[in-house]
């Protein structure tokens, strides 16, 4: 769902990515390499981290719309205070200056501050 860099079995990046919304294989088993948890490509040596596969799960503090740009809504659903929201990887900063986390395929994000 998110941009996935690879990184080598010491938990530093390669400088290489796979591009988001493309099937990654991986081994079913999760890796902790520091504090942080990675799965690893199946058949290569490069790990990709579990939030951008897997996703975090989010408690939203106030009613929220979901956006396919900075000021333009993707469609006219609202999430209701209290829903837990899967977001996947870090927050994307868009042109209007507020960050967004991607929660679903395609461009569809909610706003950070929205969440607990």
């Amino acid at each position: 769902m998110h941009k996935a860099l690879m990184y080598d079995k010491n938990g530093n990046k390669t400088g290489k990515a796979f591009r988001q919304f493309r099937n990654i294989d991986v081994y079913a088993d999760k890796v902790t390499i520091g504090n942080t948890q990675y799965y690893r490509v199946y058949n290569t040596l490069y790990y990709v981290k579990a939030a951008n596969i897997d996703g975090t799960k989010r408690m939203l503090k106030k009613n929220s719309y979901i956006y396919q740009t900075g000021s333009k809504r993707a469609n006219k659903k609202v999430l209701k205070k209290g829903s837990t929201v899967t977001t996947y990887g870090s927050s994307f900063k868009f042109a209007n200056g507020k960050r967004y986390y991607r929660v679903g395929k395609g461009k569809q994000y909610v706003p950070v501050a929205n969440f607990e």
